[in-house]
């Protein structure tokens, strides 16, 4: 029905509708009456009114987590985490959702990002595919899950942007600038975050024809951003990733420069995935001091 056609009464009765509909739709630690009603240019006990009178319970402005952690990046763990959600991280394009997947069998690493953002709410699990077919069963014939935690929060969003997490990113993510770090060290461990998402190590054969094992470091991502990285971690080898979009690229360290890439990485570190920590200091140390290290 056209809206011209409609009375003042109908045309009120159609905007409280559909303001009432966001607000039941909006998660509970962004529901607001004043920014809704403000939204839809109707009074706040108006709108009141309608949800009581709809039976619709309306609740305070209250956030469960810290939607204020990303505004200063002054921490190991702040700096990790925006590293993490640059790699693995997205911002939905149409509201102000903050995701973050990752493989189950990393659920305990997302349980800490859950912790850090004082989120007591449960992970969600779903069944995935493979990257780039749908089917969704490993080479073992087993199904593959993601893990998965969402958080909503216009601020919390707002921030990320800021620090240059943004949406639709993984062809577009640029370095960011080191003064959003209270200290240039915590360079390191934002980098370290961005490798545990996008970045992978090793123990390899050097070829074929060549039986010797060498330490492998590997990042993914723009070249913008992976230059970025090299500024902190020396010259590496940067190319074209295979089989992928054209601004997708890898950087590689292998030997002694995959250990010196490593070692600025852990340093002192106090929080990385497990896995890939583990190959660091059991496989590059094995192969290090003569022994063979396997990945």
């Amino acid at each position: 029905m056209n809206n011209e056609n409609l009375s003042k009464s109908q045309i009120k009765k159609l905007i409280i509708e559909e303001a009432i509909k966001e607000y039941i739709n909006t998660p509970d630690c962004d529901k607001s009456i004043a920014k809704i009603s403000n939204k839809f240019g109707i009074n706040k006990k108006t709108l009141s009114k309608y949800l009581k009178e709809k039976g619709i319970e309306i609740k305070r402005h209250v956030c469960k987590f810290n939607n204020t952690i990303f505004d200063i990046i002054d921490t190991e763990e702040k700096a990790y985490w925006l590293g993490f959600l640059y790699a693995d991280g997205y911002l939905a394009s149409k509201s102000y959702q903050v995701g973050l997947d990752l493989s189950l069998k990393d659920i305990d690493h997302l349980k800490k990002f859950n912790e850090f953002m004082n989120y007591d709410k449960g992970l969600n699990v779903y069944e995935t595919h493979q990257f780039g077919s749908k089917d969704n069963k490993n080479k073992d014939g087993k199904i593959l899950y993601i893990v998965r935690t969402v958080l909503t929060n216009e601020h919390l969003w707002n921030s990320l942007y800021k620090l240059g997490c943004v949406p639709n990113k993984s062809l577009i993510l640029t370095f960011p600038d080191e003064n959003i770090f209270s200290d240039k060290k915590l360079i390191y461990d934002f980098i370290r975050g961005y490798f545990d998402g996008d970045g992978t190590l090793g123990v390899y054969q050097h070829s074929n024809k060549n039986k010797n094992l060498e330490e492998s470091l590997m990042f993914v991502g723009t070249k913008n951003f992976l230059e970025g990285v090299e500024k902190y971690l020396g010259k590496g080898y940067i190319m074209q990733k295979p089989n992928c979009n054209k601004a997708t690229y890898r950087l590689s360290y292998s030997t002694s420069k995959a250990n010196k890439a490593a070692e600025l990485m852990y340093k002192n570190s106090n929080i990385y995935l497990d896995r890939k920590y583990n190959i660091y200091i059991n496989d590059f140390a094995a192969l290090k001091s003569g022994k063979n290290g396997e990945s």
